[in-house]
């Protein structure tokens, strides 16, 4: 994430669409620990990954996820 973005307050839960998530254990703890870190929720982190990912992906800076599906690697640790 950007060292600029700071945590925001969650938006009126009419704004949200509820899902479902699956997420690889080593995932999930690195994910808790960002949000609290940050002092925030797991949603409003997961939330700006995705938007950040689509600014960087629009600018040609990241590879496209589909390469990366043909090729899953565990990097959180």
């Amino acid at each position: 994430m950007a060292n600029n973005t700071q945590p925001a307050a969650a938006p009126a839960a009419t704004n949200r669409i509820f899902t479902g998530v699956s997420f690889q254990p080593d995932t999930l703890r690195y994910l808790d620990a960002l949000a609290e870190k940050l002092s925030t929720s797991r949603s409003w982190v997961l939330n700006q990954i995705v938007l950040e990912h689509a600014a960087l992906a629009r600018q040609n800076v990241l590879r496209p996820l589909e390469t990366l599906a043909q090729q899953p690697q565990t990097i959180i640790k």
